[in-house]
């Protein structure tokens, strides 16, 4: 994982990883996908109901109207990887 892919935020002891999207290097994966920003995936990741989806290997959360798909990079360290950040009933 180059630091440069991502976008990084340290909130509440987290620190959260944010992907550039492949097509649009300037721009998150997150909003060029889905419209959604960085505090609207960690808002949904504090504040949401989170199962852990064996089939994909990852976390879901949802709030509302918002869900994240997300794994830990490092549990321990708090270090979380946003897979996307959508609108609950959205076709992704």
């Amino acid at each position: 994982m180059k630091k440069n892919d991502y976008e990084i935020i340290n909130l509440r002891g987290h620190t959260f990883y944010f992907k550039y999207d492949d097509d649009s290097p300037d721009m998150l994966h997150i909003y060029v996908r889905h419209l959604k920003d960085t505090f609207e995936a960690m808002d949904t990741f504090f504040n949401g109901t989170t199962t852990y989806n064996k089939k994909y290997k990852r976390y879901e959360t949802t709030l509302e109207s918002n869900g994240i798909y997300w794994l830990w990079l490092n549990e321990i360290n708090k270090r979380v990887l946003i897979i996307s950040c959508f609108t609950i009933g959205e076709k992704i």
